[in-house]
Protein backbone atom coordinates (compact mmCIF):
# COMPACT_ATOMS: atom_id res chain seq x y z
CA UNK A 1 0.00 0.00 0.00
CA UNK A 2 1.30 3.38 -0.99
CA UNK A 3 0.39 6.60 0.78
CA UNK A 4 0.26 10.26 -0.07
CA UNK A 5 0.29 12.86 2.60
CA UNK A 6 -3.10 13.96 1.63
CA UNK A 7 -3.40 10.09 2.17
CA UNK A 8 -6.39 8.55 1.73
CA UNK A 9 -7.46 6.64 5.01
CA UNK A 10 -7.67 2.78 4.86
CA UNK A 11 -11.08 1.14 4.38
CA UNK A 12 -13.29 0.49 7.40
CA UNK A 13 -14.69 -3.02 7.70
CA UNK A 14 -17.81 -3.95 9.63
CA UNK A 15 -17.71 -6.78 12.16
CA UNK A 16 -20.02 -8.87 9.97
CA UNK A 17 -17.70 -8.50 6.97
CA UNK A 18 -14.72 -9.44 9.12
CA UNK A 19 -16.50 -12.59 10.31
CA UNK A 20 -17.41 -13.45 6.72
CA UNK A 21 -13.83 -13.04 5.53
CA UNK A 22 -12.58 -15.16 8.41
CA UNK A 23 -15.00 -17.97 7.57
CA UNK A 24 -14.19 -17.93 3.87
CA UNK A 25 -10.46 -17.28 3.80
CA UNK A 26 -8.78 -18.37 7.02
CA UNK A 27 -7.42 -21.80 6.19
CA UNK A 28 -4.89 -22.16 9.01
CA UNK A 29 -6.70 -24.00 11.80
CA UNK A 30 -5.81 -25.59 15.10
CA UNK A 31 -5.73 -28.98 13.37
CA UNK A 32 -2.80 -27.76 11.23
CA UNK A 33 -0.47 -27.55 14.24
CA UNK A 34 1.62 -30.61 15.01
CA UNK A 35 2.73 -31.81 18.46
CA UNK A 36 6.01 -29.90 18.04
CA UNK A 37 4.08 -26.68 17.34
CA UNK A 38 5.03 -26.59 13.65
CA UNK A 39 2.35 -25.66 11.13
CA UNK A 40 1.64 -28.53 8.74
CA UNK A 41 -0.04 -28.61 5.35
CA UNK A 42 0.15 -24.84 4.93
CA UNK A 43 0.69 -23.15 1.56
CA UNK A 44 1.53 -19.78 0.07
CA UNK A 45 -2.22 -19.23 -0.32
CA UNK A 46 -2.63 -19.41 3.47
CA UNK A 47 0.06 -16.75 3.93
CA UNK A 48 -1.53 -14.54 1.27
CA UNK A 49 -4.95 -14.89 2.96
CA UNK A 50 -3.50 -13.85 6.31
CA UNK A 51 -1.70 -10.87 4.77
CA UNK A 52 -4.98 -9.87 3.11
CA UNK A 53 -6.81 -10.15 6.44
CA UNK A 54 -4.12 -7.99 8.01
CA UNK A 55 -4.74 -5.22 5.49
CA UNK A 56 -8.50 -5.47 5.94
CA UNK A 57 -8.39 -5.18 9.72
CA UNK A 58 -5.53 -2.76 10.39
CA UNK A 59 -7.82 0.28 10.47
CA UNK A 60 -10.05 -0.98 13.31
CA UNK A 61 -8.02 -3.59 15.22
CA UNK A 62 -4.26 -3.02 15.21
CA UNK A 63 -3.51 -5.95 17.54
CA UNK A 64 -5.46 -8.43 15.44
CA UNK A 65 -3.81 -7.10 12.27
CA UNK A 66 -0.35 -7.55 13.84
CA UNK A 67 -1.29 -11.12 14.78
CA UNK A 68 -2.29 -11.85 11.19
CA UNK A 69 0.99 -10.41 9.90
CA UNK A 70 3.01 -12.45 12.40
CA UNK A 71 1.22 -15.68 11.44
CA UNK A 72 1.66 -14.87 7.73
CA UNK A 73 5.38 -14.41 8.31
CA UNK A 74 5.61 -17.64 10.31
CA UNK A 75 3.97 -19.67 7.53
CA UNK A 76 6.00 -17.95 4.79
CA UNK A 77 9.23 -18.53 6.67
CA UNK A 78 8.42 -22.23 7.14
CA UNK A 79 7.78 -22.81 3.42
CA UNK A 80 10.45 -20.28 2.27
CA UNK A 81 7.86 -18.05 0.54
CA UNK A 82 9.74 -14.77 0.01
CA UNK A 83 6.79 -12.65 -1.15
CA UNK A 84 4.72 -13.78 1.83
CA UNK A 85 7.52 -12.78 4.21
CA UNK A 86 8.06 -9.45 2.44
CA UNK A 87 4.37 -8.53 2.52
CA UNK A 88 4.04 -9.58 6.18
CA UNK A 89 6.98 -7.38 7.19
CA UNK A 90 5.73 -4.49 5.05
CA UNK A 91 2.23 -4.80 6.57
CA UNK A 92 3.77 -4.73 10.06
CA UNK A 93 5.60 -1.54 9.11
CA UNK A 94 2.37 0.02 7.89
CA UNK A 95 0.58 -0.77 11.16
CA UNK A 96 3.39 0.93 13.10
CA UNK A 97 3.11 3.87 10.67
CA UNK A 98 -0.59 4.19 11.53
CA UNK A 99 0.27 4.01 15.23
CA UNK A 100 2.77 6.87 14.88
CA UNK A 101 5.69 4.60 15.76
CA UNK A 102 7.85 5.99 12.98
CA UNK A 103 11.21 4.47 13.92
CA UNK A 104 9.72 1.00 14.21
CA UNK A 105 8.01 1.46 10.85
CA UNK A 106 11.35 2.43 9.29
CA UNK A 107 12.95 -0.78 10.60
CA UNK A 108 10.21 -2.98 9.16
CA UNK A 109 10.08 -1.19 5.79
CA UNK A 110 13.88 -1.49 5.49
CA UNK A 111 13.66 -5.24 6.15
CA UNK A 112 10.78 -5.55 3.67
CA UNK A 113 12.83 -3.85 0.95
CA UNK A 114 15.58 -6.46 1.33
CA UNK A 115 13.03 -9.27 1.08
CA UNK A 116 11.32 -7.72 -1.96
CA UNK A 117 14.77 -7.32 -3.53
CA UNK A 118 15.53 -11.00 -2.93
CA UNK A 119 12.17 -11.86 -4.52
CA UNK A 120 12.89 -9.58 -7.49
CA UNK A 121 9.76 -7.50 -6.80
CA UNK A 122 10.49 -3.89 -7.74
CA UNK A 123 6.90 -2.77 -7.14
CA UNK A 124 7.11 -3.77 -3.49
CA UNK A 125 10.40 -1.91 -3.13
CA UNK A 126 8.90 1.25 -4.68
CA UNK A 127 5.90 1.14 -2.34
CA UNK A 128 8.17 0.82 0.71
CA UNK A 129 10.36 3.67 -0.57
CA UNK A 130 7.30 5.93 -0.88
CA UNK A 131 6.16 5.14 2.65
CA UNK A 132 9.67 5.67 4.03
CA UNK A 133 9.61 9.06 2.33
CA UNK A 134 6.38 9.88 4.14
CA UNK A 135 7.86 8.89 7.50
CA UNK A 136 11.02 10.96 7.03
CA UNK A 137 8.83 13.87 5.90
CA UNK A 138 6.86 13.54 9.15
CA UNK A 139 10.13 13.52 11.09
CA UNK A 140 11.30 16.69 9.34
CA UNK A 141 14.21 14.82 7.74
CA UNK A 142 13.44 16.25 4.32
CA UNK A 143 16.58 15.30 2.41
CA UNK A 144 16.02 11.62 3.21
CA UNK A 145 12.31 11.96 2.43
CA UNK A 146 13.10 13.41 -0.98
CA UNK A 147 15.60 10.62 -1.69
CA UNK A 148 13.01 7.91 -1.04
CA UNK A 149 10.30 9.71 -3.04
CA UNK A 150 12.73 9.99 -5.96
CA UNK A 151 13.44 6.24 -5.84
CA UNK A 152 9.71 5.56 -5.90
CA UNK A 153 9.24 7.96 -8.82
CA UNK A 154 12.05 6.33 -10.84
CA UNK A 155 10.31 2.96 -10.63
CA UNK A 156 6.89 4.44 -11.49
CA UNK A 157 8.36 6.11 -14.56
CA UNK A 158 9.84 2.79 -15.71
CA UNK A 159 6.35 1.24 -15.45
CA UNK A 160 4.49 4.26 -16.84
CA UNK A 161 2.42 4.23 -13.63
CA UNK A 162 0.53 7.50 -14.11
CA UNK A 163 -1.18 7.69 -10.74
CA UNK A 164 1.95 6.47 -8.92
CA UNK A 165 4.03 9.20 -10.59
CA UNK A 166 1.38 11.77 -9.69
CA UNK A 167 1.53 10.76 -6.03
CA UNK A 168 5.32 10.90 -5.93
CA UNK A 169 5.41 14.34 -7.55
CA UNK A 170 2.80 15.50 -5.03
CA UNK A 171 4.90 14.24 -2.11
CA UNK A 172 8.07 15.78 -3.54
CA UNK A 173 6.18 19.06 -3.87
CA UNK A 174 5.40 18.88 -0.15
CA UNK A 175 9.07 18.38 0.73
CA UNK A 176 10.24 21.24 -1.49
CA UNK A 177 7.53 23.45 0.02
CA UNK A 178 8.79 22.73 3.56
CA UNK A 179 12.36 23.41 2.42
CA UNK A 180 11.32 26.76 0.94
CA UNK A 181 12.15 25.63 -2.61
CA UNK A 182 8.98 27.18 -3.96
CA UNK A 183 9.87 27.10 -7.67
CA UNK A 184 10.61 23.37 -7.45
CA UNK A 185 7.54 22.78 -5.32
CA UNK A 186 5.37 24.51 -7.91
CA UNK A 187 6.80 22.34 -10.70
CA UNK A 188 6.20 19.19 -8.65
CA UNK A 189 2.58 20.15 -7.95
CA UNK A 190 1.99 21.11 -11.59
CA UNK A 191 3.29 17.70 -12.67
CA UNK A 192 1.03 15.99 -10.14
CA UNK A 193 -1.97 18.03 -11.35
CA UNK A 194 -1.35 17.06 -14.98
CA UNK A 195 -1.02 13.36 -14.11
CA UNK A 196 -3.96 13.23 -11.71
CA UNK A 197 -6.10 14.69 -14.50
CA UNK A 198 -4.87 11.93 -16.81
CA UNK A 199 -5.74 9.34 -14.16
CA UNK A 200 -9.17 10.96 -13.64
CA UNK A 201 -8.44 11.21 -9.91
CA UNK A 202 -10.62 14.20 -9.07
CA UNK A 203 -9.90 14.42 -5.33
CA UNK A 204 -6.13 14.51 -5.74
CA UNK A 205 -6.50 16.80 -8.75
CA UNK A 206 -8.27 19.27 -6.43
CA UNK A 207 -5.60 18.80 -3.76
CA UNK A 208 -2.95 19.67 -6.36
CA UNK A 209 -4.86 22.82 -7.30
CA UNK A 210 -5.04 23.77 -3.61
CA UNK A 211 -1.32 23.21 -3.14
CA UNK A 212 -0.41 25.23 -6.23
CA UNK A 213 -2.54 28.07 -4.86
CA UNK A 214 -0.72 27.78 -1.51
CA UNK A 215 2.64 28.22 -3.23
CA UNK A 216 1.40 31.28 -5.12
CA UNK A 217 0.09 32.80 -1.88
CA UNK A 218 3.38 32.33 -0.07
CA UNK A 219 5.35 33.92 -2.94
CA UNK A 220 2.79 36.77 -2.91
CA UNK A 221 1.29 36.10 -6.34
CA UNK A 222 -2.17 36.38 -4.83
CA UNK A 223 -4.13 36.78 -8.07
CA UNK A 224 -2.80 33.42 -9.29
CA UNK A 225 -3.57 31.87 -5.91
CA UNK A 226 -7.18 33.07 -6.20
CA UNK A 227 -7.42 31.73 -9.75
CA UNK A 228 -6.32 28.22 -8.72
CA UNK A 229 -8.45 28.25 -5.57
CA UNK A 230 -11.55 29.27 -7.53
CA UNK A 231 -10.92 26.41 -9.98
CA UNK A 232 -10.52 24.05 -7.02
CA UNK A 233 -13.79 25.35 -5.54
CA UNK A 234 -15.69 24.67 -8.76
CA UNK A 235 -14.25 21.15 -9.00
CA UNK A 236 -15.01 20.39 -5.35
CA UNK A 237 -18.63 21.46 -5.84
CA UNK A 238 -18.92 19.34 -8.99
CA UNK A 239 -18.13 16.20 -7.00
CA UNK A 240 -20.00 17.46 -3.91
CA UNK A 241 -16.97 17.16 -1.65
CA UNK A 242 -17.83 19.41 1.29
CA UNK A 243 -14.52 18.88 3.07
CA UNK A 244 -12.48 20.12 0.12
CA UNK A 245 -14.99 22.91 -0.49
CA UNK A 246 -14.59 24.14 3.10
CA UNK A 247 -10.79 24.06 2.75
CA UNK A 248 -10.87 26.12 -0.43
CA UNK A 249 -13.33 28.65 1.02
CA UNK A 250 -10.98 29.14 3.97
CA UNK A 251 -8.01 29.57 1.64
CA UNK A 252 -9.86 32.12 -0.48
CA UNK A 253 -10.56 34.03 2.72
CA UNK A 254 -6.82 34.02 3.37
CA UNK A 255 -6.11 35.20 -0.19
CA UNK A 256 -8.42 38.19 0.07
CA UNK A 257 -7.08 39.01 3.53
CA UNK A 258 -3.64 39.29 1.91
CA UNK A 259 -5.13 41.77 -0.57
CA UNK A 260 -6.80 43.73 2.28
CA UNK A 261 -10.19 43.03 0.69
CA UNK A 262 -11.60 42.36 4.11
CA UNK A 263 -15.33 42.18 3.37
CA UNK A 264 -14.74 39.57 0.65
CA UNK A 265 -12.35 37.69 2.93
CA UNK A 266 -14.93 37.61 5.73
CA UNK A 267 -17.64 36.38 3.35
CA UNK A 268 -15.53 33.38 2.31
CA UNK A 269 -14.53 32.66 5.90
CA UNK A 270 -18.15 32.68 7.10
CA UNK A 271 -19.04 30.19 4.35
CA UNK A 272 -16.07 28.02 5.36
CA UNK A 273 -17.11 28.23 9.02
CA UNK A 274 -20.69 27.14 8.24
CA UNK A 275 -19.49 24.11 6.28
CA UNK A 276 -16.93 23.10 8.89
CA UNK A 277 -19.64 23.34 11.54
CA UNK A 278 -21.85 20.98 9.53
CA UNK A 279 -18.87 18.63 9.09
CA UNK A 280 -18.09 18.84 12.83
CA UNK A 281 -14.50 19.67 11.91
CA UNK A 282 -13.26 21.11 15.21
CA UNK A 283 -9.69 21.65 14.02
CA UNK A 284 -10.96 23.36 10.87
CA UNK A 285 -13.35 25.53 12.88
CA UNK A 286 -10.48 26.64 15.11
CA UNK A 287 -8.32 27.55 12.11
CA UNK A 288 -11.09 29.54 10.41
CA UNK A 289 -12.03 31.36 13.62
CA UNK A 290 -8.40 32.34 14.05
CA UNK A 291 -8.34 33.71 10.48
CA UNK A 292 -11.56 35.64 11.13
CA UNK A 293 -9.94 37.13 14.21
CA UNK A 294 -7.15 38.49 11.99
CA UNK A 295 -9.72 40.08 9.68
CA UNK A 296 -11.56 41.71 12.61
CA UNK A 297 -8.23 42.96 13.95
CA UNK A 298 -7.52 44.68 10.62
CA UNK A 299 -11.03 46.14 10.71
CA UNK A 300 -10.19 47.42 14.23
CA UNK A 301 -13.13 45.44 15.63
CA UNK A 302 -11.09 44.23 18.56
CA UNK A 303 -13.96 42.82 20.63
CA UNK A 304 -14.94 40.60 17.69
CA UNK A 305 -11.31 39.60 17.19
CA UNK A 306 -10.94 38.55 20.84
CA UNK A 307 -14.21 36.61 20.64
CA UNK A 308 -12.98 34.68 17.61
Amino acid sequence: MKFRKSIIPPEILSILLLIGVLIIHLQVSCEQVSEQGQLTGVTAKDADSLNDLCRKTWSNDRKLALDYAAKAFEISNQINYLMGKANAIKNTGTIHLFMGENRKAIEFYTQAIELFRSAGNEKGIASCNNNLGLIYERLGEYSQAFEFYQKSLDYEKSQNDIEGMAGSYHNMGNVNFYLGNYDLSLKNYENSLFLFKQANNKIDEINSLINIAAVFEIIKEIDKAIEYNKTALLEARKIDNKTLEATVLHNLGSNFLELDKLDIAMDYLHKALDLKDILKDKTGLSSTLKMMGRVYEKLKKYDNAIEC
